[in-house]
């Protein structure tokens, strides 16, 4: 439960169930001075963004990997999404406010329209060559995985 806040909390000795308030302050002090930036994996491009105007990175192109197929939803009922959002309170709270303060930094940072549009033009022209690179690192460490190590022979 609450594997977020946990994280950012530094907590992993609070038993099952037994999260509290503290524990999303304590992610909250620990985000606010440790944290310099935070982003949304649905705002994505846009937490690269931040990062580059943070930190100076630049080229920063990426591959999707391990994303499930477009249209390929898993069911869950109301009670299930009940139960879910009541075992990770803490966390959902957590999204709100990191949710509300990457807006903020979006909204107060000049060009992000502009940059954004660059960054998905050039994402879109590195995806190509991303992908196989990617594919050729994987099957590299696939083929050395898969043999047996070589021994040297003794006479």
């Amino acid at each position: 439960d609450n594997g977020q806040a946990r994280a950012l909390a530094g907590d992993a000795a609070t038993p099952f169930g037994q999260c509290s308030d503290a524990l999303l302050e304590a992610a909250l002090r620990n985000l606010d001075g440790h944290v310099s930036v935070a982003g949304l994996t649905e705002r994505f491009d846009e937490t690269l963004i931040m990062l580059e105007a943070e930190f100076g990175w630049k080229n920063l192109y990426y591959v999707r990997t391990n994303t499930a197929p477009a249209g390929r939803h898993l069911h869950v009922s109301d009670a299930e999404r009940q139960m879910i959002a009541e075992r990770n309170r803490y966390d959902c709270e957590l999204y709100r406010i990191v949710a509300e303060r990457v807006q903020a930094r979006i909204d107060e940072t000049p060009g992000v329209a502009r940059r954004l549009e660059l960054h998905r033009r050039g994402n879109a022209l590195y995806a190509p060559w991303g992908r196989f690179t990617h594919r050729l690192r994987r099957t590299a460490v696939r083929a050395t995985r898969s043999r047996p190590p070589t021994r040297p022979v003794r006479n």
